[in-house]
Parts: C-alpha cells; structure tokens; sequence
C-alpha cells in the first residue's frame, strides 16, 4: 500500500496541502486508482494512465478545496462532488484549501 500512496501516486501531505507528485504507473500497467483517500474533511480518489491524471471528490467537498497544476499559477479548480479534475501525465497536482492554494501556485 505504501508504495502505491507515496512512489506510484507520490502522494505527500504537509499543514498546507496535499501534493501528488506526477504519478506513474507500475510496470506493464495501463492504469491505476486511488479511492478514499482523507484530506480536510474530504474523501478523495485520484485515478490516472499514461496520458493523464484526475482528482475526483467521492464526499465531502463542501470544504472549499481546489486543485491545480503546481507549475502553474490560476487554473485552479474547486473540487465539486463526483467531478473530474483533470490534468496532463507527468503534472504534479496540488489539493488545497481554495485561497490558501491561489497563494501558493
């Protein structure tokens, strides 16, 4: 599991954010899924393949949270329930609250 979480997905938690750092898949897979993960009161999935990756709400997303591409400022997305946000493969994404994301981009 661990090395699903944090090589795979590169998922990384800190006080500011939850960062999923360019996921990759395992060998000889064509892609790979992540339900339930906990972040700020919010479940989480987060399903990528080769040429993309998203971040879904299952719940919970009342709790003003956005995502957006780390290299790039604006193109924030508030996280609603049961919407994709989507993003090109190799894209580190971060998962946060809305104004303290827009800061932080």
């Amino acid at each position: 599991m661990q090395a699903v979480l944090y090589g795979f997905l590169g998922l990384r938690y800190n006080d500011a954010n939850m960062t999923i750092l360019a996921p990759t898949l395992a060998l000889n897979a064509s892609s790979m899924a992540v339900h339930g993960l906990n972040y700020r009161g919010s479940q989480l999935a987060v399903e990528w393949n080769s040429a993309s990756a998203s971040v879904v709400c299952m719940g919970g997303c009342d709790s003003n949270l956005c995502a957006g591409a780390a290299t790039r400022v604006g193109g924030v997305q508030k996280l609603s329930p049961g919407a994709s946000t989507h993003f090109l493969a190799g894209t580190t994404i971060v998962v946060a609250v809305c104004s303290a994301h827009e800061g932080a981009a």
